[in-house]
């Protein structure tokens, strides 16, 4: 039995070396480096999106990323390739980007998050176990935490307060990359959290995204746009509109 347990582990060794090898030749990956204490990838991509957007980022402790941006616009895809990227560099020593540095990192994230009907969890309750963790991570040591909006089961009051307060606290333990869709958010965290942005626009009738993360805050939102292009009464895209336009006065 202990020779055969051994040759097994030997079969999968040499499986897992060799995927890594074809892996590495057909995609081209890049080596990362383990040094200093902030993270810094440049031209990073999704392995699993093809065509994917190259973005770079930049973080340390102290110094998180808060993504704003339209719906579709790619945060979520940002914050995963930058999870993913992590995860392979300790993993396998490569990355699907060109450039990889930084300090070894446990990797946790709080992206999709499910009520539990079984359990009787409600949606804010998931979320809350979710947040939590991360905190317990990243009270044990380095750690990369990605993070997509913030107790939004919650009435906005509740959500701004408490999302600021836990991004604040963690970014003083952690590398941290948020996305958000809270202006008032980001406002609190001024100093602590580098802004950046994905953006959308209108081409022949239709909306677009280039994927493409850009410096500061986004200065738009396509929430009700999308509702229209989906075929939304036009009864309520334009009582939308108008109650838009009375809270801007």
């Amino acid at each position: 039995m202990r020779i055969a347990a051994s040759a097994v582990r030997g079969g999968a060794e040499i499986d897992v070396a060799l995927s890594i090898a074809w892996l590495r030749a057909e995609k081209r990956l890049g080596k990362p480096t383990f040094e200093g204490s902030e993270l810094a990838i440049e031209a990073a991509v999704h392995p699993l999106i093809d065509g994917a957007v190259a973005n770079d980022a930049q973080m340390a402790r102290d110094r998180g990323l808060a993504i704003t941006g339209s719906n579709m616009s790619g945060k979520t895809t940002y914050l995963r390739t930058i999870a993913i990227n992590a995860v392979l560099a300790q993993a396998i020593n490569s990355v699907f980007a060109s450039r990889y540095r930084g300090p070894l990192l446990r990797v946790a994230t709080s992206i999709d998050r499910l009520d539990d009907l079984g359990k009787s969890e409600s949606y804010f309750l998931a979320e809350a176990r979710s947040i939590k963790h991360l905190i317990d991570v990243a009270e044990d040591g380095p750690a990369l935490l990605a993070i997509d909006e913030l107790f939004r089961g919650t009435n906005p009051r509740d959500r701004i307060s408490a999302a600021s307060s836990v991004l604040r606290y963690l970014n003083s333990r952690a590398h941290v990359a948020v996305a958000t869709h809270d202006a008032e958010v980001c406002d609190r965290l001024a100093g602590g959290y580098v802004e950046l942005h994905f953006r959308d626009r209108w081409r022949d009738g239709r909306m677009t995204f280039d994927y493409r993360a850009r410096p500061g805050r986004s200065p738009e939102s396509n929430a009700i746009a999308l509702l229209a292009d989906v075929g939304f009464p036009s009864e309520i895209i334009e009582d939308a509109e108008r109650q838009q336009l009375a809270a801007a006065v």
